[in-house]
């Protein structure tokens, strides 16, 4: 796919995306549908990814873990902005 184009369109709203995943995920917010539930606190959750760094909550795993400090944490985003901000990479 090119740089920039965005050939599947959403027929309920306009918006635009690179690939038909995005387009399909996107869809489940028009209707609110929920396909996965924690069975610890009942929270519910449309995309897989988003479900399972849930799940960390519960059962402690920080999978992410610091190769020049000794700190681990639960989210990839949450490791990226630790690097960036506390060792400059």
């Amino acid at each position: 796919i090119f740089s920039g184009i965005k050939p599947y369109v959403c027929t309920r709203c306009n918006s635009t995306f690179t690939r038909q995943h995005s387009l399909n995920y996107h869809l489940l917010t028009h209707d609110n549908i929920h396909r996965f539930k924690c069975e610890s606190c009942g929270r519910m959750f449309r995309h897989p990814s988003h479900f399972k760094e849930h799940n960390r909550k519960h059962t402690g795993e920080t999978p992410f873990l610091c190769t020049d400090c000794p700190l681990k944490f639960r989210t990839k985003n949450t490791y990226k902005r630790h690097m960036k901000t506390k060792h400059g990479k």
